[in-house]
Protein backbone atom coordinates (compact mmCIF):
# COMPACT_ATOMS: atom_id res chain seq x y z
CA UNK A 1 0.00 0.00 0.00
CA UNK A 2 1.47 3.22 -0.92
CA UNK A 3 1.59 6.24 1.99
CA UNK A 4 -1.61 7.53 3.75
CA UNK A 5 -1.06 11.04 3.49
CA UNK A 6 -3.62 12.14 7.13
CA UNK A 7 -4.75 15.17 7.67
CA UNK A 8 -6.16 16.44 11.32
CA UNK A 9 -8.15 19.80 11.01
CA UNK A 10 -8.68 21.24 14.66
CA UNK A 11 -9.08 24.67 16.05
CA UNK A 12 -5.78 25.73 18.44
CA UNK A 13 -8.98 27.46 20.81
CA UNK A 14 -10.40 24.08 21.24
CA UNK A 15 -9.07 22.95 24.15
CA UNK A 16 -10.50 19.51 23.41
CA UNK A 17 -7.26 18.58 21.21
CA UNK A 18 -4.17 17.34 22.18
CA UNK A 19 -1.83 17.48 19.22
CA UNK A 20 1.13 15.96 21.31
CA UNK A 21 -0.93 13.36 22.18
CA UNK A 22 -2.06 12.55 18.62
CA UNK A 23 1.44 13.10 17.10
CA UNK A 24 3.10 10.80 19.69
CA UNK A 25 0.28 7.79 19.43
CA UNK A 26 0.89 8.38 15.29
CA UNK A 27 4.56 8.41 15.58
CA UNK A 28 5.03 4.79 15.78
CA UNK A 29 2.97 3.34 12.74
CA UNK A 30 4.39 3.23 9.78
CA UNK A 31 3.15 3.99 6.22
CA UNK A 32 1.32 7.37 7.02
CA UNK A 33 2.23 10.76 7.05
CA UNK A 34 0.64 13.28 9.11
CA UNK A 35 -0.33 16.69 8.01
CA UNK A 36 -2.07 18.60 10.98
CA UNK A 37 -4.24 22.12 9.98
CA UNK A 38 -5.54 24.76 12.28
CA UNK A 39 -8.89 25.79 11.26
CA UNK A 40 -9.32 28.44 13.40
CA UNK A 41 -9.32 30.91 10.76
CA UNK A 42 -10.98 29.47 7.66
CA UNK A 43 -9.76 32.29 5.67
CA UNK A 44 -6.01 31.60 6.04
CA UNK A 45 -6.07 28.20 5.81
CA UNK A 46 -3.70 26.83 2.80
CA UNK A 47 -4.87 23.85 1.43
CA UNK A 48 -2.73 21.08 0.39
CA UNK A 49 -3.31 18.95 -2.64
CA UNK A 50 -1.91 15.87 -1.46
CA UNK A 51 -4.24 14.60 1.27
CA UNK A 52 -5.55 10.49 1.36
CA UNK A 53 -7.56 10.84 4.45
CA UNK A 54 -8.51 13.67 7.02
CA UNK A 55 -10.15 13.58 10.71
CA UNK A 56 -12.10 16.37 12.23
CA UNK A 57 -14.81 17.13 14.43
CA UNK A 58 -18.12 17.24 13.34
CA UNK A 59 -18.00 21.04 14.11
CA UNK A 60 -15.86 21.43 11.40
CA UNK A 61 -18.07 19.68 9.03
CA UNK A 62 -18.41 22.58 6.56
CA UNK A 63 -14.85 22.78 5.68
CA UNK A 64 -14.96 19.45 4.16
CA UNK A 65 -16.08 20.51 0.94
CA UNK A 66 -13.17 22.82 0.19
CA UNK A 67 -10.79 20.38 1.42
CA UNK A 68 -12.22 17.36 -0.78
CA UNK A 69 -12.15 20.17 -3.88
CA UNK A 70 -8.67 20.68 -3.27
CA UNK A 71 -8.09 16.75 -2.56
CA UNK A 72 -9.07 14.80 -5.00
CA UNK A 73 -7.70 11.70 -3.88
CA UNK A 74 -9.50 12.03 -0.81
CA UNK A 75 -11.07 8.33 -0.10
CA UNK A 76 -11.88 8.47 3.67
CA UNK A 77 -12.92 11.24 6.01
CA UNK A 78 -13.33 10.43 9.88
CA UNK A 79 -15.53 11.92 12.43
CA UNK A 80 -13.95 11.84 15.71
CA UNK A 81 -16.95 12.08 17.94
CA UNK A 82 -19.80 9.35 17.09
CA UNK A 83 -22.22 11.36 16.02
CA UNK A 84 -22.52 12.33 12.20
CA UNK A 85 -25.34 14.23 11.44
CA UNK A 86 -23.28 16.96 9.66
CA UNK A 87 -21.29 14.91 7.69
CA UNK A 88 -24.21 13.39 6.02
CA UNK A 89 -26.24 16.60 5.36
CA UNK A 90 -23.06 17.09 2.41
CA UNK A 91 -23.73 15.86 -0.20
CA UNK A 92 -20.04 15.59 -1.00
CA UNK A 93 -20.24 12.66 1.27
CA UNK A 94 -23.37 11.02 1.33
CA UNK A 95 -23.35 10.87 -2.72
CA UNK A 96 -19.86 10.17 -3.50
CA UNK A 97 -19.46 6.67 -3.23
CA UNK A 98 -15.89 6.77 -3.36
CA UNK A 99 -15.33 8.68 -0.14
CA UNK A 100 -15.77 6.10 2.88
CA UNK A 101 -16.89 7.95 6.41
CA UNK A 102 -16.17 6.13 9.53
CA UNK A 103 -16.65 7.44 13.27
CA UNK A 104 -15.51 7.10 16.97
CA UNK A 105 -18.33 4.27 17.54
CA UNK A 106 -17.75 3.06 20.98
CA UNK A 107 -15.12 4.88 22.14
CA UNK A 108 -17.28 6.33 24.51
CA UNK A 109 -19.05 3.27 25.60
CA UNK A 110 -17.33 3.16 29.09
CA UNK A 111 -18.27 6.72 30.03
CA UNK A 112 -22.27 6.01 28.77
CA UNK A 113 -22.76 2.90 30.68
CA UNK A 114 -21.34 4.20 34.09
CA UNK A 115 -23.83 7.40 34.02
CA UNK A 116 -26.58 4.89 32.95
CA UNK A 117 -25.89 3.05 35.77
CA UNK A 118 -25.64 6.22 37.71
CA UNK A 119 -28.88 7.54 36.22
CA UNK A 120 -30.50 4.32 37.43
CA UNK A 121 -29.33 4.54 41.01
CA UNK A 122 -29.83 8.22 41.16
CA UNK A 123 -33.78 7.46 40.62
CA UNK A 124 -33.78 4.19 42.48
CA UNK A 125 -32.17 5.60 45.80
CA UNK A 126 -34.31 8.83 45.55
CA UNK A 127 -31.70 11.44 44.79
CA UNK A 128 -34.32 13.91 44.12
CA UNK A 129 -35.87 13.74 47.48
CA UNK A 130 -32.91 13.95 49.51
CA UNK A 131 -31.43 16.86 47.67
CA UNK A 132 -34.82 18.69 47.41
CA UNK A 133 -34.77 17.23 51.79
CA UNK A 134 -31.40 18.76 52.55
CA UNK A 135 -31.97 22.02 51.07
CA UNK A 136 -34.57 22.41 53.51
CA UNK A 137 -32.48 20.85 56.57
CA UNK A 138 -35.03 17.92 56.71
CA UNK A 139 -34.21 14.56 57.97
CA UNK A 140 -35.67 12.10 55.80
CA UNK A 141 -36.00 8.45 55.41
CA UNK A 142 -37.72 7.21 52.34
CA UNK A 143 -37.58 3.34 51.56
CA UNK A 144 -34.78 2.94 48.72
CA UNK A 145 -35.50 0.26 45.84
CA UNK A 146 -32.42 -2.37 44.95
CA UNK A 147 -31.88 -2.44 41.26
CA UNK A 148 -31.49 -6.21 41.12
CA UNK A 149 -33.88 -8.02 39.24
CA UNK A 150 -35.33 -5.11 38.07
CA UNK A 151 -36.09 -4.89 33.74
CA UNK A 152 -34.00 -2.77 31.94
CA UNK A 153 -34.68 -2.26 28.70
CA UNK A 154 -32.12 -0.67 26.18
CA UNK A 155 -33.14 0.50 22.79
CA UNK A 156 -31.09 0.59 20.39
CA UNK A 157 -28.71 -2.02 21.43
CA UNK A 158 -25.06 -1.62 19.78
CA UNK A 159 -21.58 -0.97 21.03
CA UNK A 160 -22.64 1.68 24.13
CA UNK A 161 -25.66 -0.61 24.86
CA UNK A 162 -23.75 -3.74 25.18
CA UNK A 163 -21.02 -2.08 27.40
CA UNK A 164 -23.87 -1.31 29.62
CA UNK A 165 -25.66 -4.26 29.91
CA UNK A 166 -22.50 -6.48 30.50
CA UNK A 167 -22.21 -3.96 33.96
CA UNK A 168 -26.29 -4.28 34.87
CA UNK A 169 -26.25 -7.73 34.49
CA UNK A 170 -22.51 -8.86 36.19
CA UNK A 171 -23.00 -6.04 39.09
CA UNK A 172 -26.99 -5.90 39.85
CA UNK A 173 -27.90 -9.09 37.96
CA UNK A 174 -30.59 -7.33 36.38
CA UNK A 175 -33.19 -8.57 33.87
CA UNK A 176 -32.13 -6.75 30.38
CA UNK A 177 -33.89 -6.36 27.22
CA UNK A 178 -31.99 -5.35 24.02
CA UNK A 179 -34.53 -3.58 21.20
CA UNK A 180 -32.51 -3.31 17.83
CA UNK A 181 -33.42 -2.51 14.16
CA UNK A 182 -31.60 -5.93 13.07
CA UNK A 183 -31.98 -9.01 15.60
CA UNK A 184 -29.57 -11.19 13.36
CA UNK A 185 -26.57 -9.30 14.49
CA UNK A 186 -25.70 -10.83 17.83
CA UNK A 187 -23.44 -8.53 19.32
CA UNK A 188 -23.42 -8.39 23.00
CA UNK A 189 -26.68 -10.77 23.18
CA UNK A 190 -25.00 -12.92 25.74
CA UNK A 191 -25.36 -10.45 28.41
CA UNK A 192 -29.39 -10.10 27.43
CA UNK A 193 -32.40 -11.63 28.67
CA UNK A 194 -33.93 -11.20 25.25
CA UNK A 195 -33.28 -9.42 22.21
CA UNK A 196 -35.97 -7.92 20.43
CA UNK A 197 -36.99 -6.14 17.12
CA UNK A 198 -37.40 -2.07 17.04
CA UNK A 199 -40.48 -3.08 16.02
CA UNK A 200 -42.32 -5.04 19.04
CA UNK A 201 -40.90 -1.98 21.42
CA UNK A 202 -44.55 -1.25 22.28
CA UNK A 203 -45.02 -4.84 23.62
CA UNK A 204 -41.65 -4.81 26.12
CA UNK A 205 -42.47 -1.47 27.12
CA UNK A 206 -45.21 -1.86 30.05
CA UNK A 207 -42.89 -4.64 31.53
CA UNK A 208 -39.80 -1.91 32.23
CA UNK A 209 -38.66 -0.11 34.86
CA UNK A 210 -35.81 1.50 33.56
CA UNK A 211 -35.60 2.53 29.88
CA UNK A 212 -32.34 3.92 28.17
CA UNK A 213 -31.94 4.80 24.77
CA UNK A 214 -28.93 4.88 22.98
CA UNK A 215 -30.74 5.73 19.18
CA UNK A 216 -28.45 7.80 16.85
CA UNK A 217 -30.25 10.60 14.87
CA UNK A 218 -31.89 9.44 11.66
CA UNK A 219 -35.54 9.35 10.01
CA UNK A 220 -36.87 6.36 11.36
CA UNK A 221 -35.82 7.32 15.01
CA UNK A 222 -37.22 10.34 15.04
CA UNK A 223 -39.59 11.25 17.08
CA UNK A 224 -40.19 7.47 18.02
CA UNK A 225 -40.57 8.19 21.72
CA UNK A 226 -43.82 9.71 21.67
CA UNK A 227 -47.12 10.06 23.65
CA UNK A 228 -48.15 6.88 22.82
CA UNK A 229 -44.87 5.08 24.24
CA UNK A 230 -44.61 7.12 27.23
CA UNK A 231 -48.50 6.21 28.06
CA UNK A 232 -47.50 2.40 27.95
CA UNK A 233 -44.52 2.62 30.57
CA UNK A 234 -45.51 2.06 33.98
CA UNK A 235 -45.96 4.82 36.90
CA UNK A 236 -42.49 3.40 38.41
CA UNK A 237 -40.70 3.46 35.54
CA UNK A 238 -37.39 5.89 34.40
CA UNK A 239 -36.67 6.76 31.46
CA UNK A 240 -32.73 7.67 30.53
CA UNK A 241 -31.88 9.40 26.87
CA UNK A 242 -28.57 8.90 26.40
CA UNK A 243 -28.45 8.86 22.57
CA UNK A 244 -29.79 11.74 20.60
CA UNK A 245 -32.64 14.43 21.08
CA UNK A 246 -34.43 14.16 18.35
CA UNK A 247 -35.61 10.86 19.33
CA UNK A 248 -38.09 12.38 21.42
CA UNK A 249 -41.14 14.68 21.36
CA UNK A 250 -40.34 16.77 24.23
CA UNK A 251 -43.64 18.08 24.47
CA UNK A 252 -45.04 14.57 25.07
CA UNK A 253 -42.35 13.79 28.00
CA UNK A 254 -43.17 16.60 29.23
CA UNK A 255 -46.81 16.09 29.73
CA UNK A 256 -46.01 12.74 30.90
CA UNK A 257 -43.69 14.35 33.69
CA UNK A 258 -46.07 16.59 35.07
CA UNK A 259 -48.78 14.34 35.03
CA UNK A 260 -46.41 12.01 36.73
CA UNK A 261 -47.24 9.06 34.84
CA UNK A 262 -43.39 8.11 34.84
CA UNK A 263 -41.50 8.33 37.73
CA UNK A 264 -38.73 10.82 36.49
CA UNK A 265 -36.63 11.18 33.42
CA UNK A 266 -32.71 12.04 33.10
CA UNK A 267 -31.60 13.22 30.04
CA UNK A 268 -28.32 13.90 28.43
CA UNK A 269 -29.27 14.88 25.13
CA UNK A 270 -32.55 17.07 23.99
CA UNK A 271 -33.89 18.21 20.77
CA UNK A 272 -32.35 21.68 20.84
CA UNK A 273 -28.65 22.42 22.55
CA UNK A 274 -28.16 24.32 24.36
CA UNK A 275 -31.47 23.98 25.55
CA UNK A 276 -33.87 27.10 25.71
CA UNK A 277 -33.66 28.59 29.29
CA UNK A 278 -37.81 28.71 29.00
CA UNK A 279 -37.90 24.93 28.43
CA UNK A 280 -40.23 23.41 31.16
CA UNK A 281 -38.08 20.55 31.99
CA UNK A 282 -35.78 23.15 33.73
CA UNK A 283 -39.04 23.19 36.09
CA UNK A 284 -39.50 19.56 36.60
CA UNK A 285 -38.82 18.22 39.86
CA UNK A 286 -38.22 14.70 38.50
CA UNK A 287 -36.01 15.31 35.75
CA UNK A 288 -32.44 14.95 35.93
CA UNK A 289 -30.02 17.11 33.10
CA UNK A 290 -26.52 16.82 32.01
CA UNK A 291 -26.53 18.63 29.08
CA UNK A 292 -24.88 16.56 26.34
CA UNK A 293 -21.66 15.48 29.42
CA UNK A 294 -22.51 12.36 30.57
CA UNK A 295 -19.14 10.94 28.30
CA UNK A 296 -17.30 14.19 28.59
CA UNK A 297 -14.83 13.00 31.04
CA UNK A 298 -10.56 13.43 31.61
CA UNK A 299 -10.45 10.26 29.31
CA UNK A 300 -12.96 11.57 26.22
CA UNK A 301 -9.94 12.80 23.77
CA UNK A 302 -7.86 9.45 24.69
CA UNK A 303 -10.98 6.97 24.12
CA UNK A 304 -11.85 9.06 20.71
CA UNK A 305 -7.80 8.79 19.07
CA UNK A 306 -8.17 5.26 20.27
CA UNK A 307 -11.00 4.55 18.24
CA UNK A 308 -9.38 6.16 15.11
CA UNK A 309 -5.97 4.50 15.71
CA UNK A 310 -8.00 1.40 15.65
CA UNK A 311 -9.57 2.27 12.28
CA UNK A 312 -5.87 3.46 11.38
CA UNK A 313 -4.42 -0.23 12.31
CA UNK A 314 -7.28 -2.10 10.55
CA UNK A 315 -6.97 -0.39 7.46
CA UNK A 316 -3.16 -0.46 6.73
CA UNK A 317 -3.05 -3.99 7.84
CA UNK A 318 -6.28 -5.48 6.01
CA UNK A 319 -7.94 -2.85 3.92
CA UNK A 320 -10.87 -2.58 6.67
CA UNK A 321 -12.24 0.04 9.07
CA UNK A 322 -13.59 -0.89 12.64
CA UNK A 323 -16.11 1.78 12.47
CA UNK A 324 -17.52 2.52 8.72
CA UNK A 325 -20.94 4.31 9.08
CA UNK A 326 -23.71 3.10 6.95
CA UNK A 327 -24.56 5.84 4.97
CA UNK A 328 -27.87 4.64 4.17
CA UNK A 329 -28.80 3.83 7.30
CA UNK A 330 -27.27 6.69 9.20
CA UNK A 331 -24.79 5.38 11.56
Amino acid sequence: MEKLNLGFLYRNSNSWWNIPYITQKLSAIKNIEISLFDVSNPQSIIFPNNLNAIALLPSEAELIPSFLSQNKNIYWVHSMFAGVDKFLSLKEISDNKKIILTNSRGAFADSLSEFGIFSMLFYSYNSPAYIQAYSQKKWIRPTNKMLKDKTLIIVGYGYNGANLASKAKAAFDMKIIGVRKNIQNEHGKEFLNELVSIEKLDEKLPEADFIISFLPHTLETKNIFNLEKFEKMKNTCVFINLGRGSSVVEEDLVKILKQKRILGASLDVTQNEPLNENSELYELENVFLSCHSADNTDEYFNQAVEVFIKNLKLFLDEGKFYSEVDKIKGY
